[in-house]
């Protein structure tokens, strides 16, 4: 049942108001008072977590060495890859990271991925966006096992058929790659507390890898959200809020001085290892 359904029920006179009219009036009120109580808890969590995140000494705003810039895939533009810069701030975009495979051949020259003991996906550090200087999760994440699937490839007519067992991960998902990522960038950024707006597993991969380097998580989930996934990202400490309107809430998470986590869930997908 949507939120204006909700409403014509409880307050008979709004039957006389369009559906679209009433959902679109309870997300700008609701808007409204959840921004300012959620500007007065980030500011009160942030103090609290700010003892807690494990970085080397270095500037945030360093540039990686590795990387030319991030292009926008909407209008095209590239921009200086920051740490906080999560959107194109022209047009609003995803961005792709673009890199500097010269300098990249040369950082490995010396040390072979095939000599790393890091079985991590922090062992390919120098072909991800990420400062030089960083102190990685101490979560393992990537690196998970290959399975020879003979039998099935059989069925499937496939002659080579391998699977990744991604089970593995910290918690139990794929996306824990982007979450380990999304994490880095925000305590790269000096952030304290980051945000992300989804109903399922990257809501709760997000939340489980920040817990595990000190950040404070809010998770915007709509109303229809599962209430295994809810119960999963309240253990592991997150601040859930829940709503129709918790997207366009997201959108405007930066604006209370945290970091937006989902934009990674969408790029650095394209990028697992």
């Amino acid at each position: 049942m949507s939120t204006g359904h909700i409403l014509r029920r409880f307050v008979p006179g709004l039957k006389q108001i369009p559906l679209n009219t009433l959902q679109k009036v309870f997300c700008e009120t609701l808007h409204e008072t959840l921004y300012k109580t959620l500007h007065k808890m980030l500011h009160e969590t942030s103090h609290e977590a700010s003892g807690t995140l494990n970085r080397l000494e270095g500037e945030s705003d360093m540039a990686l060495q590795n990387v030319t810039g991030a292009k926008c895939t909407l209008c095209g533009k590239v921009i200086p890859a920051g740490p906080k810069i999560t959107t194109c701030p022209h047009c609003g975009g995803i961005l792709d990271i673009e890199y500097d495979y010269d300098y990249i051949r040369r950082s490995i020259a010396g040390s072979p991925l095939t000599d790393r003991d890091d079985l991590t996906m922090w062992r390919y550090r120098e072909f991800l966006p990420v400062e030089g200087t960083m102190k990685f999760p101490r979560l393992r994440v990537g690196g998970s096992p290959l399975y020879k699937a003979d039998a099935l490839g059989a069925q499937l007519g496939i002659r080579d058929l391998w699977i990744k067992d991604d089970g593995q991960n910290p918690t139990a998902s794929l996306k824990d790659r982007a979450s380990a990522m999304a994490v880095t960038k925000a305590v790269e950024a000096g952030m304290t507390t980051i945000a992300c707006s989804s109903t399922g597993n990257a809501a709760s991969s997000l939340a489980g890898n920040a817990a595990a380097a000190g950040l404070s998580t809010f998770i915007f989930v709509p109303s229809r959200a599962p209430k295994g996934k809810v119960a999963q990202l309240m253990m592991f400490g997150a601040t859930v809020i829940s709503g129709d309107c918790g997207t366009a809430l997201f959108q405007n998470a930066g604006l209370c001085g945290c970091f937006r986590g989902r934009w990674l869930h969408h790029r650095r997908r394209l990028e697992r290892i």
